[in-house]
């Protein structure tokens, strides 16, 4: 495989046995897989033309302090991090899997099995619990930042740049097809803004699998505009998925 990438040169300074660019949906980063000592890591570096602008090196540097801390089976981990002369990169696991996005395209039939779809939410909410105990709300949930390994089917979660954290609160960010109605106004944002985000996934679903009553009725309750009419916790849902008796509110 060749050495050179054009325009990241600096990848190649004797840092990874190989690079090869993959395709990512940002539009102000370049990702690629590279190889050190024989182990394949995932690399997200800021794109040349954005270095000159500092927002976006502390976005990764955010990026970076967060995802250092974390240690959850169903989120992504963080390797490295580097700013300098060569520009802005992260170094963080490979993982094996696909986008919820693309596994619906591929696996159209995945979730009309329940115990699938079950599995899926009780680890994405495991996963936001850790986050909301660590004070961090993940901000920014939508299919493809909710990756399924393959062949296993575990959640991660991945990209953690526009959770919100007290520190770097004027970086939070939103897509705004699955932000929550007080998405706009970080002086708003809390766990429940993720609530949110958990019951647009599961309509995301339901437009491509007919879901039962149940969870028809966990994401209308999700998607409540008042906070205060959602579920109040990832823990109120993950209690009412594994009750032996389903009685949805």
């Amino acid at each position: 495989m060749s050495g050179f990438v054009e325009g990241y040169e600096f990848l190649w300074q004797g840092a990874y046995e190989w690079i090869k660019p993959v395709a990512n949906h940002g539009d102000t980063s370049q990702c690629f897989l590279v190889q050190s000592n024989g182990v394949q890591y995932f690399l997200k570096a800021l794109k040349r033309e954005y270095n000159v602008n500092q927002t976006y090196h502390v976005l990764y540097r955010k990026e970076w302090e967060l995802g250092r801390t974390i240690s959850h089976p169903n989120i992504v981990k963080y390797i490295d991090f580097h700013d300098d002369k060569d520009g802005c990169r992260l170094l963080m696991e490979n993982v094996c899997g696909v986008t919820l996005d693309v596994l619906l395209e591929t696996q159209p039939e995945y979730f009309t099995n329940t115990r699938n779809l079950k599995k899926f939410l009780l680890q994405l909410l495991d996963a936001l619990k850790y986050l909301h105990e660590h004070e961090v709300v993940f901000c920014d949930l939508k299919p493809q930042n909710v990756m399924i390994t393959q062949p296993n089917n575990q959640v991660k979660l991945i990209d953690l740049g526009f959770c919100f954290v007290a520190e770097y609160s004027m970086t939070t960010g939103k897509t705004e097809a699955y932000a929550a109605p007080e998405a706009n106004d970080v002086s708003q944002i809390d766990i429940r803004t993720d609530i949110y985000g958990v019951g647009k996934l599961i309509e995301y679903i339901g437009k491509r699998v007919k879901l039962s009553r149940r969870y028809r009725k966990i994401q209308e309750k999700c998607l409540k505009e008042r906070k205060q009419d959602r579920y109040q916790s990832a823990d109120e849902i993950i209690t009412l998925l594994t009750k032996k008796t389903h009685k949805v509110r």
